[in-house]
C-alpha cells in the first residue's frame, strides 16, 4: 500500500507517550501498511524496523498491537488493509472485462 489515511489530531489527543515510542509506533505501522502482512514476532526484525531499544518496542507492541499466530497486528488496520485489497481484486477483474462501460448520453 503506498499510502493510508492518517488523522493527527486523532493521533495526538489519542497518545500520551514519549517521544521514542511515538517514532517506534509510526515505523511500525507504516511497515505495516507498506508489507500489508502482520508484523514479524522477531524482536531482531522489529528492532530492525524501528531502530529502537527493546524495551521500547516491547512497550509499543504490547499497548497497541495485538499479537496472533502470524504476528503482530492492529485490527483496525488489518480491516483497512483487508478492505483495500478487496476494491483491488474487484478494479481488476473489472480491468479484465474490459473496464467500466461508457456513460450513456
Amino acid at each position: 500500500m503506498n499510502w493510508y489515511k492518517f488523522y493527527p489530531k486523532d493521533f495526538l489527543l489519542g497518545f500520551v507517550i514519549g517521544d521514542a515510542e511515538e517514532l517506534a509506533f509510526r515505523r511500525l505501522i507504516d511497515a505495516y501498511y507498506i508489507t500489508e502482512k502482520p508484523l514479524s514476532k522477531s524482536k531482531v526484525v522489529i528492532a530492525d524496523i524501528t531502530r529502537m531499544d527493546e524495551d521500547v518496542n516491547d512497550w509499543v507492541l504490547t499497548n497497541y498491537f495485538i499479537k496472533t499466530k502470524s504476528g503482530w497486528i492492529i485490527e483496525a488496520i488489518q480491516a483497512d488493509i483487508e478492505r483495500r485489497q478487496h476494491r483491488t481484486r474487484i478494479n481488476t477483474l473489472v480491468g479484465k472485462r474490459g473496464g467500466r462501460p461508457p456513460k450513456k448520453e
